[in-house]
């Protein structure tokens, strides 16, 4: 009785949130809210003249000046949505370049640091590094 009451209750409806939804997709609201997001994180995270990403828009709130590398292996994921999407090139492989400045290759065996290595790096942990490989090797499907 539950469901018949929520499918005829006015705009509340599972019918009235499904066309909502197709809605959205037709007008691409979703795509157009992926590129607003692009452009916000780009806007207030990213430092050109550096080419890193910062952890938080305020960096006096931490104490590392740029990002540590576990929020990059979500980039990778992200802008190899966004490529899909709008059929565009290059933002997984800029990702890519700049989580080359977080591979260490000392011993006991060559990683990713949890962050720059020109500004000392950090740990390296198993989970970061699986997430860079994954994510390149879903961007090729």
């Amino acid at each position: 009785m539950a469901l018949i009451t929520m499918i005829s209750h006015g705009n509340n409806s599972a019918w009235s949130q499904t066309a909502t939804i197709r809605n959205a997709k037709e007008n691409n609201f979703y795509k157009k809210q992926m590129i607003l997001l692009q452009s916000a994180i780009d806007k207030n995270f990213y430092v050109a003249s550096a080419g890193f990403y910062k952890e938080k828009i305020d960096t006096a709130q931490t104490k590392n000046a740029y990002s540590y590398l576990w929020p990059l292996c979500g980039m990778i994921q992200a802008n190899n949505e966004i490529e899909k999407t709008n059929k565009s090139e290059g933002l997984v492989q800029n990702v890519l370049n700049i989580i080359q400045y977080y591979y260490d290759s000392s011993a006991p065996a060559p990683g990713y640091s949890s962050y720059i290595m020109k500004f000392k790096g950090g740990d390296r942990f198993y989970d970061d590094n699986q997430w860079i490989g994954i994510g390149p090797v879903l961007a090729r499907k």
